[in-house]
């Protein structure tokens, strides 16, 4: 798993918690005091690394997990012993665009499940792309998550956006934690459906919430798009 933030961390106990027990998460931020607003960590990890906290939140999740944390940004500068190639399934957490590109350039003999969880404006919309293979394509993530790009930009045109830098885990940051987690439950749901489908074409599944006026009706899938060369 790439990232250990407010999607990556929530994504990673819901892992562990379902009873997946193998699990390798890579990142190298320091958890600072706006990352709990939404992350699974506490004040107590504050000013450390994110994934060394994370690792031993989760091995103390469940006795039989085996979460292993590795202090770098994808892809990897120091270890280069730890690629994808090691692992079945790549789960992508970062929202950084970057990252598909890079393991995009990995080639691997065995067939891998990949997949990229990203989140919209006030994580009102869920993005989950998902392919197996023995390469990431780009072009195919690309061209299916451009249009909701534009249309995440045309949404957001009339909003003033905290000052550049601001990321998810920021306490200004337009998205609750409610909201973080709702929709990160969803995606796990599509975690489980990429590793056990047979379908090899690139997919971009979009989630949204949905509001009767006032009132919270519950999250529909509202595109499933397949990359047809």
């Amino acid at each position: 798993q790439l990232g250990a933030g407010a999607v990556g961390s929530m994504v990673s106990e819901l892992l562990v918690r379902s009873g997946h027990k193998e699990i390798t998460i890579m990142d190298n931020d320091f958890l600072e005091a706006g990352n709990i607003v939404r992350n699974t960590l506490t004040l107590k990890d504050a000013m450390k690394y994110k994934v060394d906290s994370l690792m031993e939140r989760l091995n103390g999740v469940s006795p039989h997990a085996r979460v292993k944390g590795i202090r770098e940004k994808f892809p990897p500068k120091v270890d280069k012993s730890i690629a994808p190639k090691d692992f079945d399934v790549v789960l992508d957490c970062t929202g950084e665009d970057e990252t598909i590109f890079y393991l995009s350039q990995y080639k691997f003999d065995k067939q891998k499940t990949f997949l990229s969880i990203s989140l919209g404006y006030g994580a009102k919309r869920l993005f989950v792309f998902y392919s197996k293979g023995h390469e990431v394509n780009h072009s195919a993530f690309v061209r299916l998550m451009q249009p909701w790009l534009d249309k995440e930009q045309s949404d957001t045109s009339n909003i003033e956006f905290p000052r550049q830098g601001l990321g998810c885990w920021h306490p200004v940051f337009p998205a609750r934690a409610d909201d973080v987690w709702l929709m990160v439950s969803t995606a796990f749901k599509s975690i489980e459906q990429a590793i056990m489908t047979k379908v090899n074409k690139p997919t971009l599944m979009v989630y949204e919430q949905q509001w009767d006026e006032s009132f919270f009706t519950g999250v529909s899938l509202v595109s499933r798009e397949e990359y047809n060369e």
